[in-house]
């Protein structure tokens, strides 16, 4: 009885990982993506893997739906879904097959308009990254500034500490622009709301504006650490807004005791509420809109399309987390992406030497000259520590304090 349940746990993973491939690849083609959405027509409704729009000209939609058949596909298969053409608003069905396909299911797809398309398995499918423009902007100040920055900050403490080296990184910011549907369940009402949301591009964590001054969400935590199944959570709770954990375990197949520690972990990122036994979707997060382009923009900055410049005393942070999770993570609560955007933010990062030879990361805003203690966060990794300290060689600031 294990052995069967875990099969099917396996087999659930494969087809979320499918369905999650393809829709990238789907958003690298403009597509704007939604998965397991289901779609009315009168009385009818049906629920798609995958539901692909595409405005290629001024007033000129295509909407392209998708199926996966997770095994060889019969005649049975397309006989279901040949129905599924008149009854829903679709330009195009598509079946995705990992399996094999019968010689007579593919004659009457043909027939009929449906396209098949083959995988023999999910490795056939390279991942891909998702689809955005980059861009960065000049610190307006410079090191100078920035290092009497750092010295007042470590004055201002107790312990002595020594400001070792200053150098300016340049980290990437992830901008996910959209719109979300909020189904609020006690109001009886539903809400469209547009939203600018940013991560850092190391850890994930949400970026908030606090007055003029970015912070990072340190109660939040890094979005990365949300796994799969739990946005298979929220894939189900988007559908009816909220559900006892009694049924939702059955709908998914999960034993219930993993399924309270995936919503554990869903509550902790703000996503969903859990009261006694009932789940309910949360949207707190769109509430805490920040967009970095209009924040440059706000400054009279001028944003410069493209990486920074390649300089030796200049460390560019390459982009480490994965923006494919965090667009199945949105799209899993009812939202809808239309851009995506990477912004080299400026940032001079002092490494400072505490006693007993410890050390830490102080970081300054290179626009606003604020000290940023929660960017120290995704900063502080030994092997950023150490290209920090290699760049900055050259003109180290020993000062003791």
């Amino acid at each position: 009885m294990n052995s069967s349940s875990n099969e099917g746990c396996e087999g659930h993973k494969t087809l979320e990982e499918l369905v999650s491939r393809i829709s990238t690849r789907l958003r690298e083609l403009g597509f704007r993506v939604k998965r397991h959405e289901v779609v009315e027509c009168g009385s009818i409704r049906h629920e798609l893997d995958i539901l692909a729009e595409l405005n290629p000209l001024p007033d000129m939609s295509l909407k392209v739906g998708f199926k996966i058949i997770n095994r060889d596909l019969v005649v049975d298969d397309v006989e279901k879904y040949i129905a599924w053409l008149d009854e829903l608003p679709l330009d195009k069905l598509v079946l995705v097959t990992t399996g094999k396909v019968d010689v007579n299911a593919y004659e009457l797809a043909k027939k009929f308009g449906i396209d098949i398309v083959r995988l023999v398995s999910i490795e056939t499918m390279r991942p891909a990254r998702a689809a955005f423009e980059e861009m960065y902007v000049d610190p307006r100040i410079d090191i100078n500034q920035a290092i009497q920055s750092l010295r007042k900050e470590t004055k201002s403490l107790f312990s002595k500490k020594t400001l070792e080296s200053c150098t300016l990184v340049y980290l990437p910011l992830i901008t996910i622009r959209g719109e979300v549907v909020e189904k609020h369940l006690e109001e009886e009402k539903v809400t469209l709301r547009h939203f600018a949301l940013t991560f850092d591009g190391i850890e994930a964590y949400l970026v908030l504006l606090k007055g003029e001054t970015m912070i990072l969400d340190e109660d939040l935590g890094s979005f990365l650490e949300i796994p799969e199944d739990s946005i298979t959570i929220l894939n189900k709770l988007s559908e009816f807004g909220a559900l006892d954990v009694n049924e939702l375990a059955g709908m998914i197949g999960f034993p219930k005791d993993r399924l309270k520690t995936y919503i554990n972990i869903l509550a902790s990122k703000s996503l969903v509420d859990l009261y006694g036994d009932l789940v309910e979707l949360r949207y707190s997060i769109f509430t805490h809109s920040t967009d970095v382009k209009e924040f440059i923009k706000g400054r009279g900055l001028e944003l410069k399309c493209g990486l920074p410049p390649d300089r030796e005393d200049v460390i560019t942070i390459p982009l480490k987390a994965d923006i494919n999770r965090l667009i199945e993570i949105i799209e899993a609560v009812n939202g809808r992406i239309d851009s995506i955007s990477i912004t080299y933010y400026p940032l001079y990062v002092g490494i400072v030497y505490k006693e007993k030879e410890t050390e830490e990361t102080c970081v300054v805003d290179g626009i606003t000259g604020s000290i940023l203690h929660s960017f120290s966060i995704p900063l502080s990794s030994i092997e950023i520590i150490d290209l920090i300290r290699s760049r900055a060689k050259s003109r180290r600031h020993n000062t003791a304090y």
